[in-house]
């Protein structure tokens, strides 16, 4: 849909509102100027994303017939490429994991051209510091990882060890002890198969700074040794280097399904299972965290990170799924062509149930500047190139009820914290499944974000909020997501609060 209107932009200087049409607040059309019409980015009817297009592709993860699934499908994934699905754990407090262990299907994996699918377990150790935001949030992270990787009609089984560079897209890596240790049984690349259960493990010790990777299912029984304790990595573009596996650096344990080109790109589909998961904590020996028994389909919110999601792309749009508990979390599809200044989609709320505080809610983030402040001053929540701290993000959303609108400013450098610029504000009230078309525009000659309800209008001034214009956004961002955050100020989604929602996404416009 293009929305045109003539007349002069009326100068605001907070927030102005445009209600459902019998709202004493709207603003009629012709006293606004509407953004130049958008170019059609995607109409997202294909039968899966476009790489050139979409980080992500599509994902899915659920609690499925008593395991856990995780499922991924992308399209024209280009050349040095790689894209992340995965499924992180939430170990038991007030330690180190030093051992992880799970049992890996690899249930379908369907790829062309050189694109190698990978489902897995990892160990990531990477200084705070250097935790940044997509795509630079992998320098100098130190990747332990078992994984069965199809590629080239073949199943193999792979340990790596690696370190990625500093200050790059994704992750330039350079091997980490590939000088073996001794009791290797495991030679690099043996062929397994699709569809058979593995059991893979990683266990570290780090103050002798050894790692030892095990396999064993299908009749085999690999291990492997590394030792770290001495070695250094010095090759180009890497600076002197020893792996440091102390409880400062470790970031977290995961279960992963990747898709990555290293030559000419192509497609990539795959599924995998995974089920009985052991963890141990601080050198104990591992026990059971999670045989994925429960009823439903959300995951246990104690142990892992998203209780469910999925993004799937059908002949209507792109629907996208969160099913969450106990904290907030995002489902979310990310445009490669970020530094836009406006973004537009018909969306439509197919779906919503929520009990407890906060919102689940389709949304529309859209980075429109930074102003110039340093979050909490210590790396990586500083203001400084690939962190978001400082930059300024319009929201516009639905929930199964209502349109609203707000502007937040980034604290962290993920925007996990924030400040409300402008708290969330009522656009409209809607019905679950009604299409809407959403849009937000930074006007920078006026210091407006112009937010849009189909020909409803909002308008708010940040600048005169006391957040004046630094310069660009430091981590430009533009995405599309079902969310579980706050309703506002005060009103996290938090321990009590749960519900699903599944929305439609199509017809994303951009400048």
């Amino acid at each position: 849909m293009r929305l045109r209107t003539t007349g002069p932009l009326l100068a605001l200087h907070a927030v102005v509102l445009a209600g459902c049409p019998q709202s004493p607040g709207l603003l009629p059309l012709p006293h606004v100027e509407l953004p130049t019409s958008l170019d059609l980015y995607d109409d997202l009817t294909s039968a899966s994303l476009d790489a050139v297009r979409w980080q992500d592709g599509q994902f899915r993860v659920a609690l499925d017939g008593g395991g856990a699934v995780l499922e991924q499908q992308v399209r024209a994934l280009q050349a040095g490429e790689t894209v992340r699905n995965g499924l992180v754990a939430i170990p038991p407090a007030g330690g180190q994991v030093t051992s992880f262990f799970a049992d890996v299907t690899l249930e379908s994996a369907v790829a062309t051209g050189d694109t190698a699918l990978r489902a897995g377990i990892e160990l990531l150790y990477q200084p705070e510091a250097s935790r940044l935001q997509r795509p630079y949030d992998q320098g100098n992270q130190l990747q332990i990882r078992i994984v069965l990787i199809a590629q080239y009609g073949m199943v193999r089984a792979l340990r790596r060890v690696h370190e990625c560079a500093p200050d790059v897209e994704g992750c330039q890596y350079t091997p980490v002890g590939y000088t073996w240790g001794t009791g290797a049984t495991w030679p690099d690349g043996t062929v397994v198969s699709a569809g058979t259960r593995y059991t893979l493990g990683i266990s570290v010790d780090p103050p002798n700074g050894l790692i030892t990777l095990t396999l064993t299912g299908g009749g085999l029984d690999l291990s492997q040794l590394v030792d770290v304790s001495s070695v250094t990595t010095t090759a180009d573009p890497f600076p002197p280097f020893v792996p440091d596996l102390s409880s400062t650096n470790f970031l977290q344990a995961g279960l992963l399904l990747n898709a990555l080109s290293t030559g000419g790109g192509g497609d990539g589909a795959s599924r995998a299972r995974f089920d009985d998961v052991r963890i141990g904590m601080d050198g104990a020996a591992p026990v059971l965290f999670d045989d994925f028994s429960g009823a439903g389909t959300r995951l246990d919110p104690a142990r892992w990170a998203v209780g469910g999601a999925s993004a799937e792309s059908t002949a209507a749009g792109l629907r996208i799924h969160l099913d969450q508990a106990d904290g907030p979390a995002t489902a979310a599809s990310y445009l490669t062509r970020a530094a836009a200044t406006a973004l537009q989609a018909d969306v439509t709320v197919e779906g919503c149930e929520l009990s407890g505080g906060g919102r689940l809610a389709a949304e529309l983030r859209n980075s429109l500047y930074n102003d110039g402040s340093d979050g909490a001053g210590v790396a990586p929540d500083v203001n400084g190139p690939a962190s978001q701290v400082g930059d300024v993000v319009a929201v516009v959303g639905m929930t199964g009820t209502e349109a609203f609108h707000a502007v937040v400013r980034c604290d962290s450098a993920r925007c996990a914290r924030f400040t409300w610029v402008e708290p969330p504000t009522t656009l409209a009230t809607v019905t679950p499944g009604s299409l809407h078309t959403l849009s937000s525009r930074w006007d920078a000659a006026r210091h407006l974000v112009v937010f849009w309800l189909d020909d409803r209008f909002a308008a708010f001034d940040p600048v005169a909020a006391g957040h004046p214009v630094a310069g660009a956004s430091r981590a430009p961002c533009k995405r599309l997501a079902v969310d579980a955050g706050p309703a506002g100020p005060g009103a996290p989604f938090t321990a009590g609060s749960a519900g699903a929602l599944t929305a439609m996404f199509a017809n994303v416009r951009t400048d």
